[in-house]
């Protein structure tokens, strides 16, 4: 029996503007179209450029970058469902992205209809925020204005209020004007921080959506220093909002007014403070620039500012920020506060307590979106996967993918999925409709993703006994019962059928019951393993024709028996009790010789993914076959592994093991893994054995191929991280710094000395030094930098005390390294 729980969340689909900051024309379209879209205010819009401006260089931000790489780092930064080439930018080639291209016709309006080719419009918006807000007489009006605009800087001005096109804006004030109360208003520079108090046409755009900022340390409250006649400080304006952060746009044309800094000075006070829940904290509001504005400017402006002392807080109540951050740096976005927000409008969870393999929800609807639309993706069911109960593999991860993915998840609507780093979408055209998919199995994900990769995999032997032997033990928590040595010696003896006798055997299973972090009766535990088929009792006879002593269990067991040797048959010896030999078997699975082909090792290492590094959710593939490049490729474990990790926006890494249960890693072993590793960079390589060490010839062979892996890649990681585990890591009761603690010696030691580093590229570094005698990969990564700079500079001193972002890559290993 399998219990199914599927959640949804709602939220507006998220469509990205490919823009030429040099092309007003085509930022103006993305404000316009924006301004008529739910959830426009969170629709980034990002530049391009034939070559990378001076600005960004001088700033920094560019350092390593293409004009290409920035475009890559945005769309991936933000992780939009759509893509709209604008203007200039509908020369750049964007078939390397996944998501579809829309033209920018199927996001106008029909005025007719009310509604438009993707997503909702405003009009849907509108009747629905009316249904809801003056369903009853209000007591407070809303104060709702409808903006014109100068020529100018009317560019900064509509992308702060919104501006859509003037067939949409005549509608509107012929109307909506009425019913809403609102108030026309001319806006410029000297007056439009008071009616950013108001409520207008972007707020609007905002109806029932709750956006959680994913910044990290940086809360995202900010008063953005900018010129209000650039094209790129607007774009870079409207991105940080698109981001989920709370924006107050000072110009600077405007920054010298007293109303300039009294809103900014009130934004601070109302943005910083102490925290509710930790005294500890303090929350800074940002006073940052633009790349278009001098830092002195800055510093003068806020030396202007008068604010309020925090009676809870000696210090600055703002901090100075002197660069934008850089959303497009995979490298840089954590450490600069910035992150795509997550939207959503309502959720809802089902849970289905059958055992059926397909499941059928309706979707979850914006109330107020009419029926039907122009054909397109109207808004977007975010769709979450868990299941329980279960002694099969099933997908709790679903990684970035195509096609081919999508047959995993739903036999029909292929073209309505869309799977990203972050998220398993649907994408819905119509409402009241249905969401059908299937219950996903991990071997089925795992093997439809790897057809995306051009790659045909097949369950091997191994892997369909360690299939059975999980349905033995019942799914990833019941490899429990392998972590323990006396477990797997006691399976190793009774290989290949071999019967033990009752008494001999109750001894093996009080060994098992008295070791470990907790002891238990060694009743309990047998109960559970013949429940669980892993033995079975019988008796031992020996037949009186040919003598041969024959094996029979319960069921099978009656007054007279045949003997498999000769097929004889003879009754059992009941009048003579002592002759009836009480004996137990391994069954299934658990009976095959050498050590059930190494499955053991393969699922231990299974389950230090599943259950000690944090009971992380996996998609896991059990040994299975491939080729890559033409050579035959076996592999013992692969899975999706999605770490919990706050720093990351997408903490999910592909994993691929070689698991050895008492053999030692061969040449062959390794040169099957520089396969894997040239096809996957960034794929963790993970060496598993069920011995206390590696041999001085098993640590020759695997330190050239670690130091090649440990070649820096991007985002301050290597090409391959490579995992060593031992029978220590392997039989962890809960972490495995308590192992080594336990463990004493080196591993207390290094248990110490990296406390709380329980990440799992840390935990490769560091097993890479225990078990390797490798250097730390900071240090390594720091040396290689200095080389290549002495070589192409000559001897210079440097600052060596961080690794350097960016560091070279590593083709091959020095000689000394290997």
């Amino acid at each position: 029996m399998t219990e199914t729980n599927l959640s949804i969340k709602l939220r507006p689909i998220k469509i990205a503007f490919l823009v030429n900051p040099t092309d007003t024309k085509a930022l103006a379209k993305a404000i316009e179209i924006n301004s008529t879209l739910w959830g426009g205010t969170y629709n980034p819009i990002i530049p391009t450029f034939e070559k990378i401006p001076s600005v960004w260089k001088k700033e920094g931000g560019a350092f390593g970058h293409t004009s290409r790489t920035i475009l890559k780092g945005y769309i991936e930064a933000f992780n939009p469902d759509f893509l709209v080439p604008l203007g200039k930018a509908k020369k750049l080639n964007l078939k390397e992205f996944r998501q579809e291209i829309i033209d920018e016709k199927r996001l106008s309006i029909n005025l007719k209809e009310g509604t438009t080719g993707y997503g909702i419009s405003i009009f849907e918006v509108l009747q629905g925020f009316f249904k809801k807000e003056f369903k009853f007489k209000r007591r407070y009006p809303i104060n709702y204005i409808f903006p014109s605009f100068p020529k100018e800087n009317k560019l900064f001005l509509q992308s702060v209020f919104g501006a859509p096109s003037k067939d949409v804006e005549k509608i509107l004030d012929k109307n909506w004007k009425e019913p809403f109360e609102a108030k026309s208003v001319k806006l410029n520079l000297g007056n439009y921080l008071q009616y950013m108090r108001h409520f207008y046409l972007r707020q609007m755009l905002k109806f029932e959506i709750k956006a959680s900022n994913n910044s990290g340390w940086n809360r995202g409250e900010c008063v953005f220093l900018m010129n209000a006649s650039n094209n790129q400080d607007i774009i870079d304006y409207w991105n940080l909002r698109a981001m989920g952060w709370s924006v107050l746009p000072i110009p600077k044309q405007a920054m010298h007014s007293n109303s300039a800094k009294k809103n900014a000075s009130e934004f601070i006070e109302a943005n910083s403070g102490v925290s509710k829940h930790n005294k500890q904290i303090y929350y800074y509001a940002t006073l940052m620039k633009s790349r278009s504005i001098d830092i002195e400017d800055v510093k003068t402006f806020a030396n202007s500012l008068k604010i309020k002392k925090d009676k809870d807080f000696k210090g600055p109540r703002f901090s100075i920020t002197g660069s934008y951050p850089r959303i497009w740096d995979e490298w840089a976005r954590h450490r600069d506060g910035v992150g795509s927000c997550d939207l959503e409008s309502k959720s809802e969870n089902h849970d289905f307590t059958d055992s059926s393999e397909e499941i059928s929800v309706k979707t979850l609807d914006p109330e107020f979106a009419f029926r039907f639309g122009g054909g397109g993706a109207r808004f977007a069911n975010d769709v979450v996967i868990a299941n329980y109960m279960h002694d099969d593999l099933y997908a709790a991860v679903i990684p970035e993918g195509g096609r081919n993915l999508t047959r995993a998840l739903s036999s029909i609507g292929l073209n309505e999925w869309r799977f990203s780093k972050r998220s398993t979408t649907y994408l819905s055209e119509h409402t009241n409709w249905r969401i059908n998919l299937k219950v996903p199995k991990a071997d089925e994900v795992f093997t439809n993703w790897m057809r995306d990769q051009n790659l045909e995999i097949n369950l091997s032997s191994p892997g369909r006994i360690a299939k059975q032997m999980l349905k033995h033990l019942g799914g990833t928590f019941g490899i429990n019962t392998l972590a323990n040595d006396y477990m797997i010696s006691l399976l190793k003896s009774m290989e290949s059928g071999k019967e033990m006798a009752k008494e001999q055997f109750w001894a093996e299973i009080s060994k098992i019951a008295s070791s470990g972090t907790f002891k238990r009766e060694p009743a309990e535990i047998l109960k559970n393993y013949v429940a669980k088929k892993i033995f079975q009792l019988g008796v031992s006879l020996k037949c009186p024709t040919c003598t041969h002593s024959s094996w029979h269990d319960i069921p099978s067991l009656t007054y007279t028996v045949t003997c498999p040797s000769c097929l004889e048959e003879f009754n059992i010896p009941t009048h003579s009790p002592d002759d009836i030999k009480w004996s137990y078997k391994a069954t299934g699975p658990f009976t095959l010789p050498k050590r059930a082909e190494g499955v053991y090792a393969t699922l231990l290492t299974l389950r230090i993914f599943s259950s000690i590094f944090h009971h992380s959710p996996i998609t896991p593939m059990l040994s299975f076959e491939t080729k890559i490049d033409d050579q035959a490729i076996e592999v013992d474990l692969g899975l999706f592994f999605r770490e919990s990790n706050y720093r990351k926006e997408d903490a999910t890494r592909l994993i691929f093991a070689e698991c050895k249960t008492e053999n030692d890693f061969t040449k062959k072993d390794i040169d099957k893994m520089k396969v894997i590793a040239e096809k996957f960079p960034g794929a963790v390589l993970v060496f598993a054995t069920l011995k206390e060490e590696l041999t001085e010839r098993e640590i020759s062979l695997l330190k050239p191929l670690v130091n090649k892996a440990r070649r820096y890649y991007k985002n301050e990681e290597p090409y391959n991280p490579v995992l060593i585990l031992t029978k220590t890591e392997l039989f962890t009761v809960w972490d495995v710094f308590d192992s080594w603690k336990e463990k004493g010696g080196k591993h207390a030691a290094f248990a110490k000395q990296h406390a709380y580093q329980n990440e799992l590229l840390n935990i490769c570094d560091i097993t890479q030094q225990l078990y390797l005698g490798m250097k730390p990969w900071g240090q390594f990564t720091q040396e290689e930098f200095e080389k290549k700079f002495k070589k192409k500079t000559g001897p210079t001193t440097m600052d060596a005390t961080q690794p350097q972002k960016g560091a070279p890559s590593i083709e091959q290993p020095t000689a000394e390294e290997q």
